[in-house]
């Protein structure tokens, strides 16, 4: 029996450590993780581009390419204040005018263009998921249990406290994940 308790014990020291050790380690591979995914839809961008899809000095490749270049430099690990200034910043470039000439303009383009800038909406909605672990925790505990019109019905009481910085953030990871819907990413 006190083979059994010491073993516990000295496993349980064992992922402790383990843990310590990895812990920066899981950040950096999820900051890598998020950069290459929008340097991904950048160079997809571009190739369009290079292979006369989109032209570069139209609405949606200037409007995609910056929002790009912003997601790439604030990939990573942002604490919820960066988050959600991010997510103001991304929303201010995406104002309901703006955002509405970019839409109309991006969906006269090829489906290929269409798609790249739903996959976009879609990596950054996940993206600021991902960086808040609270977040994180609730909408992984939502989705499992919950189909998404129920997440949507259940998140709109909680709207009303709009002051706290989670609640914004949410409210801001709703409109990139329609937009994203909108575009046509499933």
């Amino acid at each position: 029996m006190e083979n059994l308790v010491f073993g516990l014990v000295v496993l349980a020291l064992g992922v402790t450590v383990q843990r310590l050790f990895l812990m920066d380690r899981e950040q950096l591979l999820r900051a890598n993780e998020q950069a290459f995914e929008f340097h991904k839809l950048r160079d997809e961008l571009q190739l369009a581009a290079a292979e006369g899809i989109i032209k570069q000095n139209s609405l949606p490749f200037e409007f995609l390419m910056q929002m790009f270049n912003i997601a790439i430099k604030n990939a990573g690990i942002l604490t919820l204040t960066q988050s959600l200034a991010l997510a103001k910043r991304v929303a201010g470039k995406s104002d309901r005018g703006k955002y509405e000439a970019v839409l109309s303009e991006i969906q006269k383009h090829d489906p290929r263009i269409q798609g790249l800038a739903a996959r976009f909406f879609s990596a950054f909605a996940t993206m600021l998921i991902a960086n808040d672990w609270f977040i994180s925790a609730v909408i992984s505990l939502t989705r499992h249990h919950l189909s998404n019109q129920l997440i949507v019905e259940s998140v709109r009481p909680i709207r009303r406290l709009r002051r706290f910085p989670r609640v914004q953030l949410i409210g801001y990871i709703r409109r990139y994940s329609s937009w994203s819907q909108q575009l046509g990413h499933c």
